[in-house]
């Protein structure tokens, strides 16, 4: 197996911090899926609190909230067929997955509330989200059951 050290997993995610931390959205969520993806992709470890801690003081608590009122979804290729996406390949890099900033951002922030350390540092800030959270799974809830 292509197993990465743990020595090219912290380079790797410096990388992926210097991309976060950059100043537009886009250099912050390819950064933020550079981190993921290395941990996602490396089963030996898990992201350490202070890992967690330093990806969320790179994306910056405004990033996370725009990504939260984000409503739409990023896509590659034709959308001309909506039953392609029911057979595609998991592996196949090209395609984007079929998850909303929104639920991105609802992630993120269950994976950071869980960092004591962040929490009590940024309590306030993360407390700004859950009105927007609160907003968002309503509007969720209420439109799939306008569509039962």
């Amino acid at each position: 197996a292509n197993q990465l050290s743990v020595k090219q997993l912290d380079q790797l995610f410096g990388q992926g911090l210097n991309l976060a931390g950059g100043t537009k959205d886009e250099q912050k969520f390819a950064g933020l899926l550079v981190c993921t993806n290395l941990f996602k992709r490396t089963t030996q470890l898990e992201p350490s609190p202070s890992q967690l801690l330093a990806l969320y003081k790179a994306l910056g608590h405004t990033f996370l909230l725009r990504l939260l009122n984000t409503t739409s979804t990023p896509r590659t290729g034709s959308d001309h067929d909506s039953n392609e996406n029911e057979n595609k390949n998991e592996n196949e890099p090209s395609k984007v997955p079929e998850c909303s900033p929104s639920e991105v951002a609802r992630y993120l922030l269950v994976c950071f509330c869980r960092v004591e350390e962040l929490v009590k540092s940024h309590l306030k800030e993360l407390v700004e989200a859950v009105p927007i959270l609160a907003t968002r799974l309503c509007q969720e809830s209420c439109s799939e059951e306008e569509l039962s």
